[in-house]
């Protein structure tokens, strides 16, 4: 089960793991659903366009550079929600 923890300057101690083991870049389906819920518009700032993509805020690869495991990277406090265009522009930046 995950719990709505925002962690705070990056604390992340506060997060209770799961058994959950998924496809990178994936949230599963129950987080996805609830991250959407949470963010009914687009988190980019001034976009107000429904939200379509649950979005990692720490991306996968940096995630996992900073020693996170897959339950940390896939909870619910590193999502955030996007419209399919910021998603993408989001996503194009990261991949340089």
């Amino acid at each position: 089960m995950y719990i709505d923890y925002l962690p705070s300057q990056g604390d992340r101690s506060g997060i209770i793991k799961t058994s959950w083991s998924g496809t990178r870049g994936t949230f599963p389906k129950s987080v996805r659903q609830r991250i959407l819920e949470r963010y009914p518009t687009c988190n980019w700032p001034g976009c107000e366009k429904p939200s379509e993509v649950a979005d990692h805020i720490v991306p996968w690869a940096e995630a996992v550079r900073l020693g996170w495991d897959v339950d940390e990277i896939n909870d619910i406090s590193n999502g955030q929600g996007l419209c399919n265009e910021h998603h993408e522009v989001k996503t194009k930046e990261e991949n340089g």
